[in-house]
């Protein structure tokens, strides 16, 4: 799949048609859907079969009259009607002569919820219509799960091999991290016991006390408006976990910190929340190491984290590790931003790989 694809479809999202939203009488059902994943591979499913998608991917569903997949329709109206996936833009027309596919007719959507730790059934309703007018009206079921789940043979494996280390990468499909950890995973740890989860560019150090199913997965990408609010010198790193839940006990977190290093002088760091439209502090006791790479800290709450060379200013020198004194953060003008840019990083554009 041609790189160019990802960019004429970003244009063409943009500029999408709406869908109506009023319902038609059908005269026909839709036989077949065909969806065009991220990673620009083919999967043909008849309508109200089921098709496992991983969760946080974005997707394309072109629906076809017919079971052979050679007639496209025109989508009028596109919605979830169970799931918490969403449709991402409006249903477009996709022309160009340089792509496959070309002349049809799609849906982008990205899953919602990519903190899902059990699978759970989306269920996409589409209607349209053909050239000669008569009306087609169909269901497609996709089960949303993310990818793998480490269970309790994980955490006695790394008992076994003695690092307390967990395998969180597996090589099944190509390669991919494992990021849902099982509630019996949780359980399996001993009192006195830490294990490490690492991920690409973040680990997680967890002891006993956990006892739901949990979803490590983050992204580590740099806030725009954060930075440029508070400056390259100053904001070391921002992780996002798309897991929200307080947790029962405090869990480690080690976050690789390069980009900005140079201008910490200090092993001292802090570490932020973003609550709303607030940032939160939750220590000014983070720990950077002496080779300036990574920051370690403890929380009970995961979220949208932080991580700064020295105080920032719109946020109050109080800590949420003191119960009498939580602390709330910026002016709302401030607030307002850090918050948009949240919401602009958890809904970016993933473009199509080759």
């Amino acid at each position: 799949m041609k790189k160019a694809l990802a960019l004429i479809l970003a244009v063409v999202m943009c500029i999408g048609m709406a869908s109506v939203a009023f319902a038609i009488d059908v005269d026909y059902d839709i036989h077949h859907f065909t969806i065009l994943g991220s990673n620009g591979q083919f999967i043909d499913v008849d309508a109200g079969g089921n098709i496992a998608y991983v969760a946080g991917d974005t997707f394309y569903v072109i629906p076809y009259a017919t079971a052979e997949g050679n007639s496209n329709i025109e989508i009028t109206s596109a919605e979830v009607t169970q799931g918490s996936t969403t449709v991402y833009t409006p249903a477009f027309f996709f022309d160009d002569e340089g792509n496959n596919p070309t002349n049809v007719w799609m849906v982008q959507m990205k899953t919602q919820d990519i903190a899902a730790v059990k699978d759970y059934d989306m269920v996409l309703h589409v209607e349209g219509k053909d050239a000669d007018g008569d009306n087609f009206s169909g269901d497609l079921t996709l089960v949303v799960k993310d990818t793998g789940v480490i269970d309790e043979n994980d955490i006695n494996k790394g008992r076994i091999d003695g690092d307390f280390e967990v395998d969180t990468w597996t090589d099944d499909e190509g390669g991919y991290y494992k990021y849902v950890v099982s509630a019996d995973a949780f359980k399996a740890i001993k009192s006195g016991e830490t294990f490490k989860f690492p991920y690409n560019g973040y680990a997680l150090n967890v002891g006993a006390g956990i006892s739901n199913a949990l979803n490590f997965r983050a992204s580590i990408e740099k806030i725009d408006a954060i930075v440029e609010r508070y400056g390259e010198d100053k904001v070391l790193g921002v992780i996002d976990f798309k897991d929200k839940n307080e947790l029962p006990v405090e869990i480690g977190v080690e976050m690789e910190c390069t980009e900005y290093s140079s201008t910490h002088v200090t092993n001292q760091a802090y570490v932020y929340r973003i609550e709303g439209d607030k940032l939160v502090l939750i220590t000014d006791k983070a720990e950077y190491d002496a080779a300036r790479d990574v920051v370690s800290f403890s929380t009970n709450k995961l979220g949208t984290l932080v991580i700064s060379a020295e105080p920032l200013t719109d946020a109050p020198a109080t800590t949420t590790e003191s119960k009498d004194n939580p602390g709330t953060g910026a002016n709302d003008v401030i607030g307002l931003a850090v918050a948009g840019a949240v919401v602009a990083m958890a809904a970016g554009f993933v473009a199509l790989k080759k």
